[in-house]
């Protein structure tokens, strides 16, 4: 999810669609999935609560806080 250039109703629709489709692409292939979220923080989380991450993570694009960082951790590591 990027909203730093356009962050139209329109375009952000999208990109939340097109992120909840690659996280279950990952998850049917047991991929981690490639997180790439600048200016849209609420709405990465969001959709992490509400799609389950089974194989973990990267976090190629994060420039938030300390405690965003947190509660996406919280979200993608699945205790045993």
């Amino acid at each position: 999810l990027d909203y730093h250039y356009d962050n139209s109703d329109e375009h952000k629709t999208k990109q939340k669609e097109l992120f909840i489709k690659q996280i279950e692409i990952a998850n049917e292939l047991d991929l981690p999935v490639v997180i790439h979220s600048r200016d849209a923080d609420m709405d990465m989380l969001e959709i992490l609560k509400a799609n389950k991450i089974n194989n973990g993570c990267v976090m190629h694009c994060f420039s938030s806080s300390v405690e965003v960082l947190k509660e996406v951790l919280k979200l993608i590591i699945h205790e045993a």
